[in-house]
């Protein structure tokens, strides 16, 4: 299951010698049977190696059927990308994670950090005290969308003086 999205993967993967051989999609909407043919066709292809790119709904969805229908065992290999992966929580239901036994992933990594720390710390803390529930950890988009933030705020506050100097000598 490849779509353009990864192309840099398809390119090092070519350098390398390794041609995709069968490309297959699915639509966000599929439902089970729709899958389900697919699956067939991947498993009619005769491939052993399948990279998965694709929305966490339907990657769940997908590896329950992929070991309903006998191609997690030996002899297939499964790799899911970023997209995936990082999508992927802890908490996930057992069956799922049983159906996923076996599979490699490729998952961002953000280095540990005093900064990273402290803002997990107060998001816990801050969450536990408005939404009396517990968080066990922040997932990369969380921590993504506050760096963003953060970003925007630094820029903001270094166009303030900017703005505000031309002000006063527009009203002299």
């Amino acid at each position: 299951m490849l779509r353009a999205g990864p192309a840099h993967l398809v390119d090092s993967l070519q350098e390398k010698d390794i041609h995709i051989s069968y490309n297959s999609s699915l639509d966000v909407s599929s439902d089970d049977n729709n899958m389900i043919e697919e699956i067939q066709k991947l498993m009619a292809s005769e491939q052993k190696l399948f990279v998965v790119h694709m929305s966490p709904m339907l990657t769940f969805r997908f590896y329950m059927n992929v070991k309903n229908l006998g191609m997690m065992r030996e002899g297939y290999a499964w790799i899911m990308t970023v997209k995936s992966m990082d999508y992927l929580h802890s908490n996930m239901g057992s069956s799922v994670t049983e159906s996923m036994q076996g599979v490699i992933g490729l998952k961002s990594y953000i280095p540990a950090s005093k900064e990273l720390y402290n803002f997990t710390s107060r998001w816990r803390n801050t969450f536990s005290a408005e939404h009396n529930m517990e968080i066990k950890d922040l997932n990369v988009f969380c921590i993504r969308a506050y760096d963003v933030s953060w970003a925007l705020a630094k820029a903001a506050e270094r166009a303030r003086p900017k703005i505000c100097s031309r002000r006063k000598t527009d009203d002299i």
